[in-house]
């Protein structure tokens, strides 16, 4: 099976087992609170994931060309991708880091412990066709500063890093360290504000730069600690539990200007500090489903 073929196949799956759940859900409500209702099968058994093999997992970190190529990846393995990709360029960054401040050391000393005793393994070329988060794009989400879903989509990623003076910025002395802020107001005028989001995104462009911002997400948020408890979140995990969700919806081509206003709201409710709750995303797309079909006159 080529790799195409299993991202079709598991796309499938994906969306095959996410309604099963959501079957299984609205059933185990119904029986909670109808004495009715009996033990029934409602819903379709789970089905199993085509796996895929460590040499296909590695070219599809290290390469956007066979991502594009051989997808649409299904959301599991697309937001799996993205965290890989995110790991190696903190790893690439600390390994710069080491290689400054033995160059920077006067006559010759060597830092304790920055040079490692055996062969190292680089990881640059796990991430030569990730797309950069430009710093002051990473800026703004460490000062809380809104930027439009439709900024992150790839195009414009590339452009802002092939052209740093494309969308204005400015710098920052916070605590003594400097940091990099795009000028929103001033960006508006070139790529629209966020009532502007809708008409600049397809279902595609939505996917593409909701996955973008989630890594810019990741490389600024919280990082798990090792005695975490069960159920531990930031906001760069709720806000990937909130991509995945509406990722799998329904129609999700067919649907999207019905559903983008809702996940618009719920995207600025997550990123306000607000919980990921399943139950209730499920409700607001009932509800949306509800007034888009409602039932036929008796």
């Amino acid at each position: 099976m080529s790799l195409r073929e299993k991202n079709a196949d598991n796309c499938l799956v994906e969306r095959a087992n996410n309604a099963s759940l959501r079957l299984t859900r609205a059933y185990e409500a119904a029986a909670g609170s109808s004495a009715g209702v009996g033990d029934l099968d409602v819903s379709a058994r789970l089905q199993p994931f085509f796996s895929y093999t460590e040499e296909e997992k590695a070219l599809l970190v290290a390469s956007k060309d066979v991502v594009e190529a051989s997808g649409p990846l299904p959301l599991f393995m697309t937001m799996w991708v993205a965290g890989q990709r995110v790991l190696a360029a903190k790893g690439e960054a600390e390994e710069k880091k080491k290689r400054d401040e033995i160059k920077a050391n006067p006559a010759g000393q060597t830092l304790k412990g920055a040079v490692p005793a055996g062969p190292t393994h680089r990881i640059s070329s796990l991430v030569t066709s990730e797309i950069e988060i430009p710093k002051p794009f990473l800026g703004c989400l460490v000062q809380k500063i809104p930027v439009p879903l439709h900024w992150w989509t790839n195009s414009n990623l590339r452009k802002a890093n092939n052209n740093p003076h494309w969308l204005p910025w400015r710098e920052l002395t916070i605590e003594g360290k400097k940091i990099l802020i795009l000028e929103t107001a001033k960006g508006e005028k070139i790529l629209g504000d966020v009532e502007d989001e809708f008409k600049n995104l397809s279902p595609g462009k939505w996917r593409e730069a909701s996955v973008n911002f989630a890594r810019a997400l990741r490389i600024v948020s919280q990082e798990v600690p090792a005695d975490a408890p069960p159920g531990w979140s930031n906001t760069a995990i709720k806000y990937e539990q909130h991509v995945r969700f509406f990722a799998q919806v329904d129609d999700f081509d067919d649907t999207f200007p019905i559903w983008f206003k809702v996940e618009k709201d719920l995207r600025d409710r997550v990123l306000k500090g607000g919980a990921f709750v399943e139950s209730t995303w499920e409700s607001k797309i009932g509800v949306m489903n509800a007034a888009h079909n409602p039932p036929p006159l008796s």
